[in-house]
């Protein structure tokens, strides 16, 4: 059977006979400049075909490489489309995708409808940067278990809304067809980027925490957390006197969701408190403080811990975080290559729970 649906296979237009999910996996395979010169030989229902196979990204580069392109010769686009031709023999001669007799049509198979439906209560359920990383092997999983059924594009939506920036930068060049060793390179460095400014993140905690605890001023404080972040930060604030300035920082946004900068801002706010009410004043925004390592380091010292025992508590919990947080980086690593290689759930599951440590059972 393999060997006649290749023999069939004569030209660009082939692609046509395809289905949605079989176009996508010849398009991984091919050479965007080849895409490019190919779409100006096609008739139009493949030119569609194509066109609608593409991410949105992948669609408006190839639409304006095109529109660059100009008038171009036909031999080279007789190439290029030979090369494509080539691509889709040697899938079907894979067994990868298969081909119709006539023009594809969309049918309907309850089985995967029922699998898709499935697949998008998981990944409905919790977004993948308020989950654990149990929680987000599921989400990886239900992800990978939707594309196998609606090909890569289907999942173009589900990205879009992903809320952790390594997942979604990841996903959103599997989607676009980014090239299996390139999308490695560009995750793997984007984690080393990640965990430094993790790393430093949790550095300014400890210091803006050890600053409050001795008393320091706000600015004093501003200045050793600053000392901590880029050579471009912006120079220590010194916060107004009356207390207006100080009760807006501290009724925004949680420390949690704020970047290097408003963490500064914040803990100046929160250190101008402690010295105007004591230490005991800011007990109640400390319970409100949505960033672990920052409130249990404040109940610590409110609660009258020795400034250096706190330090020392800080510092061994910050190398735990920085491994769970690598944990759940190579997770999203491992998810987003596995789902790019179109591997079975299963298999994605066992890739990425291989990064969560065994629990320790204490006799």
């Amino acid at each position: 059977m393999a060997e006649e649906k290749k023999a069939i296979i004569t030209t660009i237009e082939d692609l046509n006979r395809m289905d949605d999910r079989s176009i996508q996996l010849v398009l991984r395979d091919v050479d965007q400049k080849d895409v490019v010169l190919a779409l100006m030989d096609m008739k139009e229902p493949t030119r569609n075909r194509v066109m609608a196979n593409l991410s949105r990204r992948a669609a408006a580069i190839v639409k304006d490489d095109m529109a660059l392109a100009g008038k171009v010769d036909e031999k080279p686009i007789g190439e290029a489309c030979a090369r494509i031709v080539n691509v889709l023999k040697r899938l079907v001669d894979m067994g990868e995708i298969t081909v119709q007799e006539g023009p594809s049509r969309t049918t309907s198979d309850p089985i995967r409808s029922q699998t898709v439906i499935e697949s998008n209560v998981e990944i409905g359920e919790t977004p993948p940067g308020q989950r654990d990383l149990e929680g987000l092997v599921r989400y990886l999983q239900a992800l990978a278990r939707k594309s196998r059924c609606v090909g890569l594009l289907g999942i173009e939506p589900n990205v879009d809304r992903i809320d952790e920036e390594l997942l979604r930068i990841g996903l959103e060049m599997v989607v676009d067809g980014t090239d299996y060793a390139v999308l490695d390179g560009i995750l793997r460095e984007r984690r080393k980027n990640l965990l430094a400014q993790y790393e430093q993140r949790l550095d300014m905690i400890i210091t803006a925490v050890d600053a409050i605890s001795a008393g320091d001023s706000p600015s004093i404080m501003e200045a050793k957390c600053r000392a901590r972040m880029a050579a471009n930060s912006k120079p220590a604030r010194i916060m107004p006197d009356d207390t207006e300035g100080m009760d807006k920082e501290l009724a925004g946004p949680g420390p949690g969701k704020r970047d290097a900068e408003g963490l500064v801002h914040y803990f100046a706010a929160l250190a101008r408190k402690a010295r105007m009410v004591g230490l005991l004043g800011i007990e109640d925004d400390v319970e409100k403080i949505d960033e672990e390592l920052a409130r249990s380091g404040l109940r610590l010292i409110v609660d009258g811990t020795d400034r250096g025992f706190t330090k020392s508590i800080l510092t061994s919990r910050k190398a735990a975080l920085l491994i769970q947080y690598g944990q759940r980086l190579n997770i999203i690593i491992d998810g987003a290559m596995a789902i790019s290689s179109g591997d079975n759930p299963v298999i994605v599951g066992a890739r990425c729970r291989a990064h969560i440590p065994a629990p320790v059972k204490w006799y």
